[in-house]
Formats: structure tokens, sequence, C-alpha cells
């Protein structure tokens, strides 16, 4: 839903296999290729990679939220101007 890959199939001179995404990133390299929510094209003598940013794929910008605290803002107000609508209960028990 939020289109991160899950999986990347790798095939090439008769031989194939599939690596989970995060891994995959790592190989590649995590400076090179910043989140698994990526597409693919095959240019046919390169493969070229077009990615969404470092994010997690939950709709907050870390660069934002710190952006928002350097300024003066408390965690309840940055979880709000990111997730409005949203309600902040503490969990009586929870770890």
């Amino acid at each position: 839903p939020t289109g991160h890959a899950g999986a990347v199939r790798v095939s090439g001179a008769g031989k194939a296999f599939t690596v989970a995404a995060p891994r995959f990133r790592m190989i590649v390299g995590p400076g090179a290729l910043k989140s698994t929510r990526f597409t693919i094209a095959d240019m046919g003598d390169r493969v070229v990679f077009r990615g969404a940013g470092w994010g997690h794929g939950v709709g907050l910008c870390q660069y934002g939220a710190r952006g928002m605290a350097n300024a003066g803002h408390d965690a309840s107000a940055i979880l709000h101007r990111y997730y409005p609508g949203a309600d902040l209960a503490k969990l009586y028990g929870a770890p």
C-alpha cells in the first residue's frame, strides 16, 4: 500500500535470485538507493532506479519534524502537524 518493494528479483546470464528489498538496498548502497520505495527501468545497457527519498512510508518528514522541534514545538504539536485528527493517548501498562 505504501509503494515500498518487498523483494527484488535479479536475473541475468542464465541465473536468477530473489533478495529482500531492504537487503538489496544495502547491497546497492543506502546512499545510492535511499529507500525501498523505488521503480526500476531496464534501459538495455543499464538499469535505472528512481526512488522516493529516505522515508519509512508513514508520512512524517524527519527534517520537517526536526525543524519544528528546533523552532520550539513539542512532540504533540509535531505529531498533530503530520497526523491531523489523530489522538495521542497514554497506554497504561504498556512497556
